[in-house]
């Protein structure tokens, strides 16, 4: 009989107390802690069912109370549940940074008609450089004796053309970031000044911090903004995802040309954007 009364008080008056407790949370809008009870209870009755209806409820709160960034993180979990996908449309449509916002690193978001990998977020700024090479240009079209990432051509460029081709609403969200621009720390080629951009090309501290090398192989070589061997020659990412250099001027490490020669090496562009 004892034995009996055992089975009976674990297997449905303790579940049908804690069900009912649970329901109740979930009836006063306490999702949390409904979520959690009916967790607990597994598959009693429709505890499974009951976990994601009231996940579903607490996002759609998040979303009537201007949380959108919480809410669709929770629609995003219950994307086939009831019209969670629905709802997270409705959000990006009203919000749209909300894909910024709930972004990781390595994810590839879309941003001024191009796509660009996530490398580093913090609270309400992301970094984020274009998956692709989206042009080829020469690092700076006059010859300098240790030309710089402050002095090149290719910076002018960015911050002027490239960073005018954006939206008024896109300029708005790309950051004025402080760049630090050190000295090569093999070589010692000096690095200028540090600057002030909008747009800008990773360094070689930072595509190594951010990017291991196989996800830096695009298959053709891009500029980074460091100097390499020496200030007339730029760091660049060749095209097994390695760091050399070629020359500012005549954009070319080898023999054979002569000094009013350009070459276009390939273009990345970084910046950071709020939401």
């Amino acid at each position: 009989m004892a034995i009996a009364f055992v089975i009976v008080l674990n297997t449905v008056i303790i579940p049908s107390s804690k069900y009912n407790t649970a329901m109740e949370y979930y009836e006063s809008g306490d999702y949390e802690n409904a979520i959690a009870m009916f967790e607990e209870l597994s598959d009693y009755q429709d505890s499974a069912d009951m976990i994601k209806q009231a996940k579903f409820d607490a996002a759609t709160k998040y979303y009537e109370d201007g949380d959108y960034i919480t809410a669709y993180i929770a629609f995003e979990e219950l994307e086939d549940y009831s019209d969670a996908s629905k709802k997270m449309v409705e959000i990006e449509e009203e919000y749209p940074a909300v894909i910024y916002a709930t972004a990781e690193d390595g994810d590839i978001v879309e941003f001024g008609g191009y796509n660009w990998i996530v490398l580093d977020k913090t609270e309400d700024t992301i970094l984020i450089i274009t998956e692709d090479i989206i042009e080829e240009r020469v690092y700076n079209y006059a010859y300098m004796e240790g030309t710089t990432w402050e002095e090149c051509t290719l910076r002018e460029y960015l911050n002027g053309t490239f960073y005018n081709s954006f939206s008024k609403e896109e300029q708005a969200m790309i950051v004025e970031t402080h760049l630090t621009n050190l000295d090569n720390s093999e070589t010692g080629a000096d690095g200028g000044n540090d600057t002030i951009d909008k747009m800008f090309l990773l360094s070689i501290n930072e595509v190594n911090d951010f990017m291991k090398q196989d996800e830096r192989d695009t298959g053709s070589c891009w500029w980074l903004r460091s100097p390499d061997s020496n200030s007339c020659y730029a760091a660049v990412v060749d095209s097994d995802g390695s760091i050399n250099g070629y020359r500012v001027y005549d954009g070319y490490a080898g023999a054979g040309y002569d000094s009013g020669y350009y070459v276009d090496i390939g273009v990345c562009p970084a910046c950071w954007i709020t939401f």
